[in-house]
């Protein structure tokens, strides 16, 4: 894997699915529990929908299979999700793999932190707008190529330690990771979430490989779901 397609690989997740992952926020907003959402609602029908939202997503969900995103280059990245969501926090485990086989892990990206609903999306049926900020995200690097990357920059700015082959870190020390562009204190992501019965949607990466971290870039469309894990 080169530099650059390692780079773009992390920097997508980190401010992508997970952190953005993510959850679709990361930084400084509240935790929300499920009472405090509905009253941002305009009328009965909308907070019905926020409550059936926040009932729903809670648990533990899953990739039914390996799964792939644009990686901003023309190219494919490739992974497997594994989300946790309580009532006020989600957590994103995000697995990414060499290539298409899913057999070789490249790194393995987990953010955590708090998200707040904010409407029903005009542009999606079901969905709400959903913003998640994220105050935790942890790094397992699973090749030589992503340890070195993880290295590269200064010292103290990603990862309080030396990286090592499969060893976790958190980012939170030292507020994200400036080889890759990420101030974990500032970051926001804006998605959608969608439940129906045992599938959990969330919105639709951007094609050009970009995360949604303004309002304009939230998603119009789905991606493919989780399903609840047995």
């Amino acid at each position: 894997m080169t530099t650059a397609r390692t780079t773009t690989l992390v920097h997508r997740l980190l401010t992508g699915a997970a952190m953005t992952v993510l959850a679709t926020a990361i930084g400084a907003a509240a935790p929300q529990d499920k009472k405090a959402a509905a009253p941002a609602m305009s009328g009965s029908g909308d907070a019905a929908l926020v409550k059936k939202t926040a009932d729903g997503m809670v648990g533990h969900w899953l990739s039914t299979e390996g799964e792939t995103r644009p990686n901003g280059q023309g190219g494919q990245n490739y992974l497997k999700r594994d989300f946790t969501n309580t009532p006020a926090l989600a957590k994103a485990a995000l697995i990414f793999f060499k290539d298409g086989a899913y057999k070789d892990k490249t790194f393995t990206l987990v953010a955590s932190g708090p998200y707040k609903f904010v409407k029903p999306s005009a542009a999606v049926a079901g969905a709400v707008e959903t913003d998640f900020s994220f105050s935790d995200i942890r790094i397992t690097p699973h090749n030589a190529d992503m340890v070195g990357m993880l290295n590269s920059g200064k010292t103290g700015s990603c990862g309080p330690a030396p990286w090592k082959l499969d060893v976790e870190q958190s980012l939170k020390a030292t507020d994200g990771c400036a080889v890759f562009g990420i101030k974990l204190s500032t970051y926001r992501e804006f998605d959608l979430v969608k439940v129906e019965g045992d599938k959990l949607y969330y919105g639709a990466r951007p094609a050009d490989g970009s995360v949604p971290d303004t309002t304009a870039k939230r998603a119009t469309s789905l991606q493919v779901p989780l399903v609840r894990a047995k």
